[in-house]
């Protein structure tokens, strides 16, 4: 029988925990929000977020197409492949590959009125989609545009009620070629790009001004208007045009999330059901890659041939069936054994020394180094790297007394971190509940009043980074020490729930999936910042150690439901990972051909819904941006970087860095990456050795020399 991992499961709380004070949030509830709105508001969505934060007028992205607010109406964009905007070269001894792409956003076609409608409302934001209404105070009340968003939509629908239709546009247009009936419009811009308008019911444009078509009705015509691309070249456009043709006249409304996993069987899958304004004709669709690569076979005949370039996906491909619906399926991955694994036999050499870099580890003053940490970030790579030596000492040397002599002040430290502690212990910006936008954050920015303090934790930026390493810290401990369940849990589960709670109701405490994007197939890290590029993540392996460690968590305390979430979401993030983010090899999932050409010599970068950067947030240094997609160091290593990528992004990039050295931490991040990802025993073996021997200065401050070997000793066979 399926289990339905969208359902409430054994852990979930309907009630405010006690150790966490409710305030409301500095930025105020969003002005452009439906009044009528109830319950906890998304912070980090891609379809609607920008709408709602500083003016309103940055893009949203329902892939392929983006749209933008402009103050007098709904701007559509597309660009071509061919007007991406190329960075220099990333490096000049390979000019072929750049250092960025960009996407401008081009208001192609702008559906408004003779009206510039000025207001913007937000009606039922959900997931996937939202509806926006655009009016003017100069208009009678009734008098709006309104605009359906929801992910992979195959056309931009414009819903007009007693409103006279207008089209603008940023660039020249062309004289218009009317179709016969009048329902469909071609529209040839300066740019050489075309589209098709299609109007329910018919009417006559007129080009007024070269910028500039409008409707030959009333001032109080109400009816729709479709806006959709057409590709270069006459036969694809003739192509295009036919599939447009037959699903003009519907749009969704709203989008279902369903997911369910067979725990017997080891499959999951998750699907999108979409809400069409009529039976008929079907919804028209735009699959991204990883989408298509996850389609069960009884489907592959919904594809069609269509395709639009994404801003920053590769090319998206048309997709339509009667049922409205979108079925994917995956595996369910089998959580890494370690830490979860039998106890290892090590060498007596190994054994001794890593019982004495236990023990120096152990002998550390933690609470003084906890207790100087005003970042809950880097609070809680201390932590994690605290319980991962007494990991290390438990189940690793299986020397129990050892591990007691850490697990106690583990514990104390990461109580203090989650309750915000008293006396010396008492934290500066503890955590707090957010009653305005519903969730667990930082009170960092309600008492210094600066947004961007802490990577801006109070705003929602990074909150699937920042929660997973108490999470995993959690986990950890509680498989040590059952016993701190009862204690433990109450502080672990908020974390987990505002982060990635299943649940969406007016009467939850949070939003439904906070930093998990179901359709891109990884989460967002930029939080209630507007930016023109849209959401970003800077760290694959941050947004999938969160997901690790809620699965870790969800297995000690029993829940089976939320453990089969984490694991089909931590599928889904490689799969997306494999086919965008991770490229070089021949493992990487459509990666070498999804992606523009000079931007596969990238081997990762950040991930913008609107462009690509070979950089960071922090460092334009090389180790810095290789290094961020590998920390934190974890049996999820491998697990999420395929052999043949490991292996080409060492031999391209990180051996020089690794091998210079750097002398910072990120030497062993990277060494232990590739120790872990590489598959050779030979290169465990080598790297093991190293980490016995290396500086101080080249460990990460948040990873544990012994943890790291341990993880690196599992991949050379050392463990039986």
């Amino acid at each position: 029988m399926p289990l339905d991992l969208l359902q409430p499961s054994s852990n979930s709380t309907t009630s405010l925990p006690p150790h966490l004070s409710p305030l409301p949030h500095p930025l105020g509830r969003p002005v452009r929000l439906d009044l009528s709105h109830r319950g906890p508001i998304p912070t980090n969505n891609p379809v609607w977020g920008n709408l709602l934060l500083g003016e309103g007028h940055d893009p949203v992205f329902t892939v392929p197409y983006a749209g933008k607010w402009d103050g007098r109406g709904w701007g559509v964009s597309c660009p071509r492949e061919d007007q991406k905007v190329w960075g220099p070269p990333t490096n000049e001894s390979d000019p072929t590959t750049s250092k960025y792409f960009w996407t401008p956003f081009t208001a192609s076609l702008i559906l408004t009125s003779p009206t510039p409608l000025t207001n913007l409302t937000v009606y039922r934001p959900a997931l996937f989609s939202a509806s926006v209404s655009l009016s003017s105070p100069s208009l009678p009340p009734r008098s709006h545009l309104r605009i359906p968003l929801y992910r992979g939509a195959g056309f931009i629908t414009g819903v007009y009620t007693s409103l006279r239709p207008m089209l603008a546009s940023q660039l020249a247009i062309h004289q218009p070629l009317p179709a016969a009936d009048g329902t469909k419009q071609r529209v040839h811009l300066n740019d050489e790009g075309s589209w098709l308008v299609y109007s329910f019911p018919p009417v006559r444009w007129v080009r007024t001004d070269a910028q500039t078509l409008a409707a030959d009705v009333g001032e109080d015509w109400s009816g729709v208007v479709q806006v959709a691309k057409l590709l270069k070249g006459t036969e694809k456009a003739q192509e295009a045009e036919r599939v447009y043709d037959v699903h003009a006249g519907v749009w969704a409304e709203d989008v279902e999330l369903r997911a369910e996993a067979v725990p017997e069987r080891e499959r999951s899958s998750y699907s999108f059901l979409f809400r069409p304004s009529s039976p008929s004709p079907p919804l028209l669709l735009h699959l991204l890659p990883h989408h298509v690569h996850s389609l069960p076979s009884t489907l592959s005949s919904s594809l069609l041939p269509l395709s639009l370039p994404s801003p920053s996906n590769g090319p998206t491909r048309a997709f339509s069936n009667p049922f409205n619906a979108l079925l994917l399926d995956e595996p369910s991955p089998s959580l890494p054994s370690l830490p979860f694994g039998p106890t290892p036999t090590l060498a007596l050499p190994e054994r001794a020394w890593l019982h004495a870099q236990v023990k120096r580890e152990l002998e550390a003053d933690w609470l003084a180094q906890a207790r100087a940490e005003q970042s809950f970030y880097f609070y809680g790579k201390l932590v994690d790297r605290m319980v991962g030596t007494c990991w290390v000492a438990g189940r690793v040397l299986g020397d129990a007394s050892l591990a007691e002599e850490g697990i106690g002040r583990a514990v104390q430290v990461l109580r203090e971190m989650l309750e915000g502690g008293e006396g010396e212990g008492k934290r500066a910006w503890p955590l707090v509940y957010d009653t305005t936008f519903g969730g667990v954050c930082s009170s960092a920015a309600h008492r210094t009043g600066d947004p961007h303090v802490d990577f801006g934790a109070s705003y929602y930026n990074d909150p699937h980074f920042h929660h997973a390493y108490p999470l995993h810290a959690g986990a950890l401990l509680l498989s040590l020490r059952p016993s701190l369940a009862p204690s433990l849990l109450p502080l672990l589960l908020p974390l987990q729930q505002s982060t990635n709670s299943p649940i969406s109701s007016p009467s939850a405490l949070y939003p439904a999936f906070r930093a998990f994007d179901w359709w891109v197939g990884h989460g967002w890290a930029r939080g209630l910042f507007p930016s023109a590029d849209g959401k970003d993540e800077e760290s694959t392996s941050e947004g999938a150690h969160f997901f690790y460690a809620a699965a870790l968590l969800a297995r000690v305390a029993g829940d089976g439901r939320a453990e089969e979430l984490a694991r089909l979401q931590l599928e889904v993030l490689r799969r997306s990972t494999r086919c965008y983010r991770f490229l070089g090899g021949e493992a990487s999932e459509g990666g070498e051909s999804v992606m523009p050409e000079r931007w596969r010599g990238n081997p990762v970068g950040m991930c913008f819904e609107g462009k690509r950067d070979y950089s960071t947030w922090f460092s334009p240094l090389p180790e810095a941006i290789h290094g961020i997609h590998v920390l934190p160091i974890t049996p999820l290593t491998a697990y999420l970087r395929p052999p043949a990528f490991a292996a080409s992004e060492w031999s391209t990039h990180t051996r020089a860095l690794a091998l210079r050295p750097t002398y910072s931490g990120w030497d062993a991040l990277l060494r232990c990456a590739w120790a872990c990802a590489s598959g050779e025993q030979g290169v465990a073996e080598k790297t093991a050795e190293w980490l016995m021997d290396c500086g101080e200065e080249q460990i990460d401050p948040g990873l544990a020399r012994s943890w790291g070997w341990a993880c690196v000793a599992e991949r050379r066979g050392v463990q039986s």
